[in-house]
């Protein structure tokens, strides 16, 4: 749907610019929220490196996630995908997009 070589859009340890996260509104609770800090400056060809982690399974406790609440993951990236950016952006930042392009 966003057309990037990424392997987990919802990965939660991330690196931003202070500049970046100040650019956007926010909406989105909980684990949606971070494929909202993905998706949005995706929108705006902002590139994203992605760092390779080792990933293994959880040994302790369970995960408070349900299957249902996966498909929030679907309407977010849905959502961002065909808005129009501009709406996510705060007015005082949207000069600073125009200029990028």
């Amino acid at each position: 749907m966003y057309a990037v070589n990424l392997s987990d859009l919802s990965y939660a340890f991330r690196l931003y610019k202070a500049e970046l996260l100040k650019m956007f509104t926010w909406e989105e609770l909980r684990h949606p929220f971070l494929l909202e800090c993905m998706v949005k400056p995706l929108r705006f060809d902002i590139k994203i490196i992605e760092v390779p982690t080792v990933w293994r399974a959880r040994i302790e406790g369970e995960s408070s996630n349900t299957f249902v609440r996966n498909f929030e993951y679907i309407k977010v990236g849905i959502k961002y995908r065909f808005c129009d950016p501009i709406n996510f952006v705060k007015p005082s930042y949207r000069h600073y997009l125009k200029r990028r392009k």
